[in-house]
């Protein structure tokens, strides 16, 4: 090809001028000069061409010297450029013309046209192919707006902060985290620092420090508190520029909210916490139960060897009473971690609020009166008396935070109450008789915005430390396990009132109490007793051989499959603990049924993980028993399973 420069393009005209727009045009672009000979009218003639329009074109400068426009270009004139090109030929003003060219109605080239006239009379048409650019112009707007579509969807806040000049800019998103209008705030800033909780400032603040002196991204977990007065956690990332001269220049990242999942940590957290309680209390509960057993289980003893109005007969009422509080308390705790049954039975919910008041009395500063106003008349609850004492326990405790730090009162009141058709329409309850614990206090209030969600599991207004926000949704799932409906009624400054109530029995019945004060059941049967602690062995020998029974105890499990097999049927009964050495009280219950499958079998343990009453009734024993056992209950026990061995010999 031939070689071209500006030199050996001949200029009618201005050879100035045209060799100034050539110095500045892009490399990359094609000039063309051409003249209108007058006589074809539309037919515009090329004066001279530039290495690119060459190369476009792909022919020699003598190819195309004097040729028209339309020789090189026959489709010219559906792109739109002749009469451009007339208009600039007889105004004199320049054009700019860009031409788009779809293929299947998709974007494919894009063309530029700066049209000149010089003043010798030529036109100077300068194309331009920017296709490659626009195509990547085309490229960046998608992404761009594909990423704020994913934005959008992913609910980010985007921020940029002008670090020299303080000045903060949002995007819609962010507004809509701090629960915010754009008009209420119109100082940005003002508007993240309202939002901000006190209690992270002052970390927000170190991290942002150390990210504008590059040692460290900003990556930083705080809280923001709405203008409802509720708490959102953010999540912030953000990045630093830096100007020529290395100083910070702007911080721009993103903010998101994490609410539900720190919720959702909290709620692991908690979760592990009840796990560790259960782990615990499973740890100590057979050792501990052990220890009480005896406490309980002698001073039994000595309450049926001494005279009521002896100074000796109180105190073992009062070994006894500890003895029960301490068993009711590795219940408490058992049944916290979810390791405990919870049977129902009837309850004569009176004694309980007693105890608990006298628990309650001896943990709660003096500062603070607990009056009570108790019915003791009221018919029966079916409850579970470990939940009855927790849901009281749980109110009253959340009654003594709400006065802390001050001098107040807590009441409680306990009644019967009759609801009718009417009474209950503001109930989730039956018209019917029931039992009504009202606990009130003096206490600071809830505030209306956080009433309805004082039940919820988790949630708390109490500062750290003092509280798990576990109390009040345990008293929530009791009530509503029992059948029973739970009011709250509360001014801020005024105190709060929880009334719960819970469906009473149609008739007094029997219950825990009056149970207890039935006559031991009596026997002259032959009974096995194996447990490797020789004190609990030896008490049970005692409790039993005091009503008739004909006792063998042992130490070792081992020992006493070897006496067992020595003569199977000189026993009626086997009682045996679950933990010991050599041989556990479960197997040995399957060794001795190999033996006598006839055989009533007792299970008596402190605690046990492995083993429940459901599952030692599917492994075909007779009876399960949980220490501390009082004599009442290994007597009732063992007597109702003699009385049915004997009427399925009898049958058979």
């Amino acid at each position: 090809m031939e070689k071209i420069d500006k030199k050996s393009i001949k200029l009618a005209g201005s050879d100035v001028i045209f060799r100034g727009l050539f110095d500045h045009m892009p490399s990359g672009s094609a000039i063309y000069e051409v003249m209108n000979d007058g006589s074809k009218g539309s037919d515009y003639m090329i004066r001279g061409l530039n290495r690119k329009g060459l190369e476009l074109e792909g022919k020699t400068l003598d190819e195309v010297i004097g040729k028209s426009l339309f020789d090189l270009r026959p489709n010219i004139d559906e792109y739109g450029l002749i009469p451009v090109l007339k208009k600039v030929w007889e105004t004199g003003e320049t054009a700019y013309f860009p031409v788009k060219i779809y293929q299947d109605d998709n974007f494919s080239n894009y063309y530029e046209n700066y049209i000149f006239k010089l003043p010798s009379g030529e036109i100077v048409a300068i194309y331009n192919d920017v296709t490659d650019q626009k195509m990547n112009e085309l490229a960046l707007k998608k992404s761009q707006e594909n990423f704020e579509l994913a934005m959008r969807a992913s609910n980010m806040g985007i921020w940029n902060w002008d670090i020299k000049t303080n000045t903060l800019d949002w995007n819609d998103r962010m507004y809509e985290l701090y629960g915010i209008k754009k008009s209420d705030f119109p100082n940005i800033y003002e508007a993240w620092l309202n939002g901000l909780h006190p209690d992270d400032r002052a970390e927000n603040d170190k991290i942002s420090e150390q990210a504008r002196r590059g040692e460290r991204e900003y990556d930083t977990q705080f809280r923001i508190i709405l203008p409802d007065g509720s708490i959102r956690f953010i999540k912030a990332l953000g990045e630093v520029a830096w100007d020529s001269k290395g100083n910070p220049e702007r911080m721009t990242g993103i903010n998101y909210d994490i609410t539900e999942s720190k919720k959702a940590e909290e709620r692991i957290l908690q979760a592990q916490k009840l796990e560790s309680v259960g782990i615990l209390a499973g740890g100590i509960a057979h050792d501990f139960n052990n220890i009480l057993f005896p406490i309980i289980g002698m001073s039994e003893m000595l309450l049926e060897d001494l005279s009521p109005d002896s100074e000796e007969y109180g105190n073992a009422q009062e070994i006894l009473a500890a003895g029960k509080r301490g068993s009711d308390l590795i219940k408490q705790i058992l049944a916290l971690g979810r390791q405990s049954e919870n049977k129902m039975m009837p309850v004569h919910f009176h004694e309980i609020l007693k105890e608990v008041l006298t628990l309650c009395r001896s943990t709660i500063p003096a500062n603070i009166d607990i009056t009570h106003e108790i019915q003791e008349n009221v018919y029966p609850v079916t409850a579970n008396p470990t939940q009855m004492h927790q849901l009281t326990m749980n109110l009253i405790t959340n009654a003594y935070h709400a006065i802390d730090g001050t001098s107040g009162t807590i009441h409680l009141t306990f009644k019967e109450i009759v609801l009718g058709l009417d009474d209950v329409k503001n109930y989730l309850l039956a018209p019917g008789r029931y039992a009504l614990l009202s606990v009130s206090d003096t206490g600071s209030g809830i505030p209306k915005a956080l009433i309805d969600k004082i039940f919820e599991p988790y949630f708390t207004t109490k500062e750290k430390g003092k509280g798990t926000g576990l109390g009040l949704a345990m008293v929530h799932g009791i009530v509503k396990e029992h059948q029973g409906d739970i009011k709250v009624y509360s001014e801020t400054g005024r105190g709060t009132t929880f009334n719960v109530y819970l469906p009473t029995m149609e008739a007094p019945g029997q219950t825990v109490s009056s149970f207890m004060e039935e006559s031991h059941a009596v026997g002259t049967e032959r009974i096995l007793i194996i447990d490797d602690e020789a004190v609990i062995a030896n008490l049970e020998r005692q409790m039993l051989e005091r009503l008739g029974y004909q006792i063998t105890t042992c130490v070792s499990s081992l020992d006493a499959l070897e006496v067992f097999r020595s003569d199977p049927d000189s026993f009626d009964l086997v009682l045996t603990d679950m933990s010991m050495p050599g041989m556990t009280g479960d197997e040995l219950a399957g060794e001795l049924l190999l033996i006598r499958p006839d055989i009533p079998i007792v299970l008596c343990t402190g605690f046990s993980e492995k083993i429940d009453e459901d599952t030692a009734i599917t492994m075909g024993l007779k009876g399960f028993l949980m220490k501390p056992v009082v004599q009442q209950d290994i007597a009732q026990t063992i007597r109702k399973i003699l009385n049915g061995s004997k009427d399925t010999r009898e049958l058979s």
